[in-house]
């Protein structure tokens, strides 16, 4: 398979989220598959929010990909190119944690706003806990598919991506007990 990942600055950052992304692109190229890592620009949130708007970035992403994974941290980026992307056969956010559940203040709600614009935009989300599928549930409701695992993630558990053929769709296992699968038809594993 053809897979993209979507993260800011890249994977050698020490954070527990980063430490998943690579392990994930790791595995994936050791059993075969085409991984290319996008990095976004770092920035802060506004500024962020503002390269949304730009077509250069939609240029970078709008390509066939059998799936577009997109780290959810970059969502202050993503929230209006999705919308935009062609070619990516799925586009599926994964979710470490719900970013707009540690803002407050003033713009709080605009950021919600966000956040929740941009979940509605993929075709999936992989969420690493129930915790956090239920935040992400919170804010889009509606999403058609959802991935997450029956038990926290294990490093040393088995990931494997099946790849398409003409009657099935491409979908992600991580383990037979963690994700169960990544299709086209609307789905939830509780």
């Amino acid at each position: 398979m053809h897979i993209g990942l979507v993260v800011y600055g890249g994977l050698d950052h020490p954070s527990g989220g980063f430490r998943y992304d690579r392990l994930l692109v790791e595995y994936l190229r050791n059993r075969g598959d085409t991984v290319e890592v996008i990095s976004l620009p770092w920035g802060s949130y506004w500024p962020n929010v503002a390269r949304g708007f730009s077509r250069q970035i939609v240029d970078r992403l709008n390509r066939p990909f059998d799936v577009l994974l997109q780290d959810e941290l970059c969502h202050p980026t993503l929230w209006r190119v999705n919308d935009r992307l062609t070619r990516p056969n799925k586009t599926v956010a994964l979710v470490h944690h719900i970013q707009s559940d540690v803002e407050d203040g003033r713009l709080s709600g605009l950021q919600r706003r966000i956040e929740r614009r941009y979940l509605t935009s993929v075709d999936g989300v992989i969420a690493t806990s129930e915790f956090t599928k239920q935040r992400a549930q919170r804010l889009a409701p509606k999403l058609a598919e959802w991935v997450l695992p029956r038990q926290q993630v294990d490093t040393k558990a088995e990931l494997s991506v099946r790849r398409p053929s003409e009657s099935a769709p491409p979908r992600i296992h991580y383990g037979s007990s963690i994700w169960e699968a990544l299709c086209r038809e609307r789905t939830c594993w509780e």
